[in-house]
């Protein structure tokens, strides 16, 4: 029987986390309009990457892909996403609707953005072009971010929800956009609702997705296939959590909440 996680490190920066991400040894933190670059062994930052031009937005988010040894800043204001070298040389993207959360899919390597305006998905490849434009059907609002399925290239999973009056659910779509299976309902924070759904991370082990459940505090693990309640990883924290993300090697769940990232152990 495997231990219940447990919070290893608090790691706590000077403005308010927007996006987390690592590559190899390298954790990289999305502030207002840089990137700040620690250690994951021990968290010490050894320098920043400055993105000119950005405006911290609560909408922006930071990926990276292993392949192309490269990060993905999602640019709100400018309606566009910027890919970054590690020596900080970027090229921007141009979208047709604002972006919000962001991931880099297995196999393809291809990028998927969340974008809030018309409530649909976007899918680049590594040049920028767009392969793939899926708007979300009914029932899906304030659409926050989605991740490729487990168990198929050709299904997704997205968490949305925001007022009282809609629903806040982690939704299993198609590639038309239609709702196959979902978890959640009108908001709450019992095992069965979420209130706020904002982030998700696939764990490639057990195939299951990590939840950011904002307003609850919380960030909850539910089966993949089935989209059922497993367990909650981490309650009762300080600050609402925006952003995950997870390292499969050491297996820590990066949760990034207010001006903090907590490191939990799985």
């Amino acid at each position: 029987m495997s231990s219940a996680p447990s919070i290893v490190h608090q790691l706590s920066v000077s403005e308010r986390v927007d996006g987390v991400t690592s590559l190899a040894d390298q954790l990289f933190l999305l502030l207002t309009d840089h990137i700040e670059v620690y250690s994951t062994t021990d968290y010490v930052r050894s320098h920043r990457i400055p993105l000119p031009g950005l405006s911290g937005h609560k909408w922006n988010d930071l990926t990276s892909c292993h392949r192309h040894r490269c990060l993905y800043v999602s640019d709100c204001n400018d309606t566009c996403v910027r890919r970054v070298a590690l020596d900080g040389a970027e090229t921007r993207w141009p979208l047709s609707d604002k972006p919000r959360g962001l991931c880099v899919k297995t196999g393809d390597r291809n990028l998927l953005i969340t974008c809030v305006g018309a409530r649909k998905l976007i899918e680049l490849n590594h040049a920028g072009e767009v392969v793939r434009e899926m708007r979300f059907q009914k029932g899906i609002e304030f659409p926050w971010h989605s991740i490729q399925s487990a168990q198929s290239s050709v299904q997704f999973v997205v968490c949305h929800g925001l007022a009282a009056k809609s629903l806040h659910r982690v939704c299993l779509v198609d590639t038309d956009g239609q709702v196959r299976r979902s978890f959640g309902g009108s908001c709450g924070s019992d095992v069965e609702r979420l209130n706020i759904p904002c982030y998700m991370v696939l764990d490639k082990r057990t195939r299951n997705v990590f939840v950011a459940d904002y307003s609850s505090r919380r960030v909850v693990e539910l089966g993949m296939e089935s989209l059922q309640f497993v367990r909650t990883v981490v309650e009762r924290l300080s600050s609402e959590p925006r952003r995950l993300h997870f390292n499969h090697v050491t297996r820590h769940l990066y949760v990034g909440s207010g001006n903090c990232v907590s490191v939990v152990q799985l």
